[in-house]
Protein backbone atom coordinates (compact mmCIF):
# COMPACT_ATOMS: atom_id res chain seq x y z
CA UNK A 1 0.00 0.00 0.00
CA UNK A 2 1.27 3.87 -1.62
CA UNK A 3 1.58 6.69 1.29
CA UNK A 4 -1.32 8.47 1.53
CA UNK A 5 -0.86 11.73 -0.42
CA UNK A 6 -1.70 15.23 1.43
CA UNK A 7 -0.60 18.70 -0.04
CA UNK A 8 -0.01 19.88 3.32
CA UNK A 9 2.69 17.69 4.49
CA UNK A 10 4.81 16.48 1.49
CA UNK A 11 7.66 18.00 -0.69
CA UNK A 12 8.42 17.80 -4.14
CA UNK A 13 11.75 17.99 -5.14
CA UNK A 14 12.58 18.56 -8.87
CA UNK A 15 15.88 17.33 -9.52
CA UNK A 16 17.21 18.15 -13.64
CA UNK A 17 19.17 16.09 -15.15
CA UNK A 18 20.90 15.96 -18.40
CA UNK A 19 23.46 13.87 -18.62
CA UNK A 20 22.49 10.04 -19.08
CA UNK A 21 26.73 8.88 -18.10
CA UNK A 22 26.24 10.55 -14.47
CA UNK A 23 23.81 8.05 -12.96
CA UNK A 24 26.35 7.35 -10.47
CA UNK A 25 25.57 11.04 -9.40
CA UNK A 26 22.00 10.71 -9.76
CA UNK A 27 22.02 7.87 -7.47
CA UNK A 28 23.45 9.16 -4.38
CA UNK A 29 21.04 11.78 -5.04
CA UNK A 30 18.05 9.30 -5.18
CA UNK A 31 19.43 7.36 -2.01
CA UNK A 32 19.93 10.65 -0.35
CA UNK A 33 16.10 11.31 -1.26
CA UNK A 34 15.00 7.91 -0.51
CA UNK A 35 16.58 8.06 3.21
CA UNK A 36 15.04 11.61 4.40
CA UNK A 37 13.37 11.12 7.77
CA UNK A 38 10.71 13.62 6.40
CA UNK A 39 8.15 11.86 4.14
CA UNK A 40 6.15 11.77 2.25
CA UNK A 41 8.65 12.85 -0.66
CA UNK A 42 8.37 12.68 -4.67
CA UNK A 43 10.94 13.09 -6.72
CA UNK A 44 10.42 14.54 -10.00
CA UNK A 45 13.44 13.99 -12.26
CA UNK A 46 13.33 16.16 -15.02
CA UNK A 47 15.50 15.13 -18.06
CA UNK A 48 16.69 17.56 -21.85
CA UNK A 49 16.73 15.53 -24.99
CA UNK A 50 16.45 11.54 -23.93
CA UNK A 51 15.98 9.46 -26.24
CA UNK A 52 13.61 6.39 -25.18
CA UNK A 53 16.91 4.35 -23.97
CA UNK A 54 18.08 7.23 -21.88
CA UNK A 55 14.59 7.30 -20.25
CA UNK A 56 14.60 3.43 -19.61
CA UNK A 57 18.15 3.73 -18.01
CA UNK A 58 16.58 6.86 -15.33
CA UNK A 59 13.39 4.82 -14.76
CA UNK A 60 15.12 1.29 -13.74
CA UNK A 61 17.50 3.70 -11.12
CA UNK A 62 14.24 4.97 -9.81
CA UNK A 63 12.54 1.46 -9.32
CA UNK A 64 15.88 0.33 -7.67
CA UNK A 65 14.36 2.50 -4.65
CA UNK A 66 10.92 1.07 -3.02
CA UNK A 67 9.07 4.79 -2.67
CA UNK A 68 5.74 3.64 -1.72
CA UNK A 69 6.64 2.35 1.52
CA UNK A 70 7.15 5.40 2.90
CA UNK A 71 7.15 8.31 -0.05
CA UNK A 72 5.39 8.96 -3.38
CA UNK A 73 6.17 7.14 -6.66
CA UNK A 74 8.69 9.09 -8.76
CA UNK A 75 7.82 10.95 -11.96
CA UNK A 76 9.49 11.65 -14.83
CA UNK A 77 9.62 14.35 -17.52
CA UNK A 78 11.58 14.83 -20.62
CA UNK A 79 11.78 18.21 -21.48
CA UNK A 80 12.17 18.85 -25.32
CA UNK A 81 14.71 21.89 -26.60
CA UNK A 82 17.03 22.92 -29.34
CA UNK A 83 20.44 21.31 -28.43
CA UNK A 84 23.18 22.68 -26.88
CA UNK A 85 20.96 25.28 -25.67
CA UNK A 86 20.52 26.25 -21.75
CA UNK A 87 17.49 24.75 -21.19
CA UNK A 88 17.66 24.61 -17.06
CA UNK A 89 14.69 26.97 -16.54
CA UNK A 90 12.13 25.21 -18.94
CA UNK A 91 13.21 21.98 -17.00
CA UNK A 92 12.78 23.58 -13.65
CA UNK A 93 9.38 25.32 -14.85
CA UNK A 94 8.55 21.61 -16.85
CA UNK A 95 9.22 19.84 -13.20
CA UNK A 96 7.24 22.64 -11.13
CA UNK A 97 3.97 21.44 -13.55
CA UNK A 98 3.99 18.15 -12.10
CA UNK A 99 4.48 19.02 -8.49
CA UNK A 100 1.39 18.17 -5.93
CA UNK A 101 2.34 18.47 -2.52
CA UNK A 102 2.50 20.92 0.14
CA UNK A 103 6.53 21.82 -0.04
CA UNK A 104 8.83 22.45 -3.08
CA UNK A 105 12.84 21.76 -3.03
CA UNK A 106 15.35 21.57 -5.81
CA UNK A 107 17.90 19.42 -6.15
CA UNK A 108 20.83 19.16 -8.62
CA UNK A 109 21.54 15.27 -9.51
CA UNK A 110 25.27 15.77 -8.72
CA UNK A 111 24.14 16.71 -5.16
CA UNK A 112 22.67 14.90 -2.04
CA UNK A 113 21.07 15.67 1.48
CA UNK A 114 21.86 14.93 4.58
CA UNK A 115 18.89 12.51 5.68
CA UNK A 116 17.58 15.22 8.23
CA UNK A 117 17.65 18.29 5.44
CA UNK A 118 13.84 18.35 4.54
CA UNK A 119 12.75 17.66 8.10
CA UNK A 120 14.70 20.51 9.36
CA UNK A 121 14.52 22.97 6.63
CA UNK A 122 10.09 22.58 7.22
CA UNK A 123 10.71 22.69 11.07
CA UNK A 124 12.25 26.11 10.67
CA UNK A 125 10.09 27.27 7.57
CA UNK A 126 7.32 26.44 9.81
CA UNK A 127 8.82 27.65 13.34
CA UNK A 128 9.48 31.23 11.38
CA UNK A 129 5.86 31.50 9.60
CA UNK A 130 8.63 32.09 6.26
CA UNK A 131 7.22 30.90 2.64
CA UNK A 132 11.09 30.49 1.73
CA UNK A 133 13.83 27.98 3.46
CA UNK A 134 17.54 27.72 2.07
CA UNK A 135 20.22 24.95 3.51
CA UNK A 136 24.03 25.57 3.46
CA UNK A 137 26.07 23.58 1.12
CA UNK A 138 29.42 21.45 1.39
CA UNK A 139 31.49 22.11 -1.93
CA UNK A 140 33.39 18.27 -2.24
CA UNK A 141 35.59 18.28 -5.10
CA UNK A 142 35.23 15.05 -6.70
CA UNK A 143 36.64 12.65 -9.84
CA UNK A 144 33.50 10.75 -11.35
CA UNK A 145 33.92 7.41 -12.51
CA UNK A 146 31.63 4.81 -13.87
CA UNK A 147 31.57 2.50 -10.65
CA UNK A 148 32.76 5.26 -7.87
CA UNK A 149 33.51 8.50 -7.37
CA UNK A 150 37.21 9.50 -5.77
CA UNK A 151 37.07 12.49 -3.19
CA UNK A 152 39.35 14.76 -4.10
CA UNK A 153 39.53 16.89 -0.62
CA UNK A 154 40.92 14.50 1.39
CA UNK A 155 43.61 17.00 3.61
CA UNK A 156 46.65 15.78 5.64
CA UNK A 157 47.14 16.56 8.70
CA UNK A 158 45.21 17.60 11.67
CA UNK A 159 41.34 18.78 11.61
CA UNK A 160 40.90 22.43 13.48
CA UNK A 161 37.80 23.09 14.70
Amino acid sequence: MGVLVSHDSGVDVIIRYHRVDRTLELDIALASLFNQSYSPIHVIVVTQNFSAEDLRVVRDLLSEYDWETRHVPPTVVNVESLPGVDARSRLLNAGIAKTRQRYLAILDYDDLLYSHACEHLIHVAKEHDAAVSFGGIVVKHVCVFEDFVWNLNRKIGRAHV
